[in-house]
């Protein structure tokens, strides 16, 4: 072979060579430019996910936020609720304590006592429960669903209306077993006295009986609960006689705000709730 020909094959393997390398680099390149708007795509799509999640995550915030705000405001139509009814009744010289945290309206034996073992009411405690119907009638309806024509009839303010769940009439007694046959009565009869309450009230305000929420349920019912509530403080471990233990005690329940429902969290906004 000639010098000729061995130069000549030299520089077609140093070609065929520099082909490979740049056919790699170019395959190289081309990977990296796929995999390179691969992760832009990816990047950008996980950009969007991540805005797409934190909108949901504000709005939710926001919706939370108008719940809290609202559950406050109707706390604060609770509390204007049993501020007028404490007010009124302390015209009427009727002793009650409120609680305002509970929403409870606490009528001890100064305000309704009843007869020790008995759901019988002496004549004071049967004016003083006509005297707590009639301004539970002055006040309760405009917290209910009274409807237009009623309301505006009443003077209702129209931010109040529907705004009240339910009146639980509540009796309660002290730890001195009521024994009969062996067994404490203790529960039936506070529940009698509930129920006593109620028909009182309703001799002299029958309308209070046909006060309905939102759903068209009535509004007033009853419940006792012997001597498993007592007051904080007034618990024993020993039969003991107390007096604010025995006790009546309504309490009011306001109509919760619907956090599912955009609407009612844009109504809550529109009183005033965000």
């Amino acid at each position: 072979m000639s010098s000729g020909d061995n130069n000549s094959r030299f520089e077609d393997d140093g070609s065929s060579y520099m082909m490979s390398v740049s056919d790699i680099m170019s395959g190289l390149l081309f990977v990296f430019i796929i995999t390179l708007m691969a992760f832009v795509l990816n990047f950008q799509q996980a950009q969007q996910e991540a805005r797409a999640e934190q909108n949901a995550l504000d709005q939710n915030q926001d919706n939370l936020r108008a719940i809290v705000q609202a559950y406050s405001g109707i706390e604060d139509l609770r509390a204007q609720m049993l501020r007028k009814i404490e007010r009124m009744l302390e015209r009427q010289n009727i002793e009650v304590v409120v609680d305002y945290d509970q929403g409870v309206l606490r009528l001890n034996e100064r305000a309704i006592d009843f007869q020790t073992g008995s759901v019988s009411l002496d004549a004071k405690a049967k004016r003083n429960a006509a005297d707590i119907a009639a301004v539970l009638t002055a006040v309760v309806p405009c917290y209910t669903d009274l409807g237009e024509r009623a309301a505006r009839a009443e003077g209702c303010d129209e931010q109040t209306l529907g705004m009240l769940e339910a009146v639980f009439i509540e009796g309660h007694t002290d730890n001195v077993p009521m024994l009969r046959n062996g067994v404490d009565r203790n529960w039936e009869l506070s529940t009698n006295r509930a129920i006593r309450t109620y028909r009182e009230f309703s001799l002299v305000s029958p309308e209070l009986t046909g006060l309905t929420n939102r759903e068209g349920q009535r509004v007033f019912s009853v419940a006792g609960y012997g001597d498993s509530r007592p007051l904080p403080g007034r618990a024993y471990e020993s039969p003991t006689p107390d007096e604010q233990n025995r006790r009546i005690d309504l309490r009011f329940i306001m109509e919760p705000p619907d956090a599912s429902d955009p609407a009612v969290i844009e109504a809550l906004r529109a009183r005033g709730a965000g």
